[in-house]
């Protein structure tokens, strides 16, 4: 699972909001990403305790000529639990 930094404990301004953010870095054309891609919701239900899995998944690419395979990913994740909303920018290096 890749480890997801809560971005909400290092920024005060957002803390209170009613939404969380995350971010994480991982290598395209591993197992652990490719999991995602097969299966978003059970994925991020299991490594993100706010997401549950009645959530819809909204994910963008950024950059996405390059590729899925070899490279490195980073991903940029907002959680809206009033919604049941995550929304995913993954930019790829």
């Amino acid at each position: 699972m890749p480890k997801w930094v809560k971005i909400d404990n290092y920024v005060k301004e957002i803390a209170a909001e009613p939404w969380s953010m995350y971010w994480t870095e991982w290598k395209s054309g591993t197992k652990e990403f490719n999991d995602f891609l097969l299966n978003p919701i059970e994925f991020l239900s299991t490594s993100i305790d706010e997401v549950g899995r009645d959530f819809k998944v909204s994910t963008e690419i950024l950059n996405h000529e390059i590729g899925l395979l070899g490279s490195a990913v980073c991903t940029g994740l907002m959680v809206m639990p009033a919604s049941k909303l995550v929304k995913m920018t993954l930019y790829k290096h």
